[in-house]
């Protein structure tokens, strides 16, 4: 359904941000940038809001130029005025800060989760789909919205450190997956620099995973589309090829291999060390395979 628009000047007083704007954090040079960029050249294209009660308008796309005339002082704005439910609504805000290269993961997670929680996505039977808000977002491939959800499994130490870019992506999400205590666990190998490679991180998740039963809060996908029996095996197939690549992984440490230096020949070990490296890279293949299949 296609949605028209009117455009207009409306007083800047009689304009408010969305409450439930997912971005909830601005940068402050970025707004004075935008706003110097507007009083030299105009703006280019007017905000989008939506009518509210007592002649206001609640803004949908476009809280970073709305901020910008704040700052510049001036009384009025263009806007675009659109007759839009609360599902567009909810889903406009998403994308337009989906496409904004500076919004943080957390960010997006929160917006996610937001989304399926508010009933925009729910399937035939009422329940929230990831699958069915990928399709409402244009995301091609739903296991990304299940991987930035699962970032809100971290401990507020962990997003802190994460806010702060001090995480990669990759360590955020092997800490997702950990229970709280063996987040900080974690986190601390990872401030230490034990994992400054790729291998090494998993290596080190894996060992805390093996040292409690407790470990993955998060490390299996329940997206809803698979029945019961079929998911059950899903996961402990997922926890097996863990425990492989986990093995490797030990196996191509290099402390094992200076361990028995001498008693095979190193030709051999260096053979054995490319196997294991082999089989752990291909273990992780198939669990990225898996999760994609699965939604």
């Amino acid at each position: 359904m296609t949605v028209t628009s009117t455009i207009r000047k409306v007083r800047l007083d009689n304009v408010f941000a969305n409450p439930d704007q997912p971005r909830k954090t601005f940068s402050a040079e970025a707004i004075a940038e935008l706003a110097a960029s507007i009083e030299e050249n105009g703006m280019i294209q007017p905000i989008t809001v939506v009518k509210r009660p007592e002649g206001r308008f609640m803004i949908v796309t476009g809280e970073r130029r709305y901020r910008a005339h704040l700052l510049l002082g001036v009384d009025h704005i263009e806007v675009a005025i659109k007759d839009m439910s609360d599902d567009q609504i909810r889903v406009a805000a998403i994308i337009e800060n989906l496409q904004r290269v500076d919004v943080s993961p957390l960010e997006q997670a929160r917006a996610y989760q937001a989304s399926l929680e508010s009933g925009i996505a729910n399937d035939e039977d009422g329940k929230p789909c990831i699958k069915v808000l990928a399709k409402k977002l244009g995301v091609k491939q739903p296991h990304r919205i299940a991987h930035s959800i699962a970032l809100l499994n971290l401990t507020l130490e962990c997003q802190v450190v994460m806010e702060n870019g001090q995480l990669s992506g990759n360590q955020a999400w092997y800490l997702a997956k950990l229970a709280p205590e063996k987040q900080a666990l974690l986190l601390q190998s990872i401030r230490s620099g034990v994992c400054d490679t790729d291998t090494k991180l998993k290596a080190c998740y894996d060992r805390f995973c093996r040292e409690g039963q407790d470990a993955h809060v998060n490390s299996t996908l329940d997206l809803g589309v698979f029945d019961t029996v079929t998911q059950r095996k899903a996961n402990n197939l997922q926890h097996k090829l863990e425990a492989l690549a986990a093995a490797m992984a030990d196996l191509d440490c290099h402390e094992d291999w200076d361990a028995i230096d001498g008693k095979i020949p190193a030709s051999q070990a260096a053979v054995m060390a490319l196997v294991a490296r082999n089989v752990a890279r291909t273990a992780c293949n198939i669990q990225k395979s898996m999760e994609r299949q699965s939604v």
